[in-house]
């Protein structure tokens, strides 16, 4: 696997919805607050829509496994954000 280097701050494009953390509201937690983002709101149960752009929030680790690819949190304007694997995003 390549290394994709994604950082705070970067436009992304989504290219693998499939990688989306949906349901890991714990996860959600997790980063949040390793990171002080304040004033969002988890897409619990959602999907960030493929080939559209997105503003990465914060970057975070697995709960257990520090092993697995990091997880982008993700925006695109809205107080809503999406938990994807990086392995899911290009840079714009």
């Amino acid at each position: 696997m390549s290394k994709i280097d994604i950082r705070t701050g970067d436009s992304v494009v989504v290219v693998n919805n499939g990688k989306t953390f949906s349901r890991y509201k714990s996860l959600f937690e997790k980063i949040v607050e390793e990171n002080n983002v304040i004033g969002v709101k988890h897409a619990l149960g959602k999907q960030p829509i493929e080939e559209n752009t997105y503003i990465v929030l914060a970057i975070g680790s697995h709960l257990t496994c520090s092993d697995e690819p990091p997880i982008a949190l993700i925006h695109n304007n809205n107080k809503e954000v999406y938990l994807i694997g990086i392995e899911g995003l290009r840079l714009k």
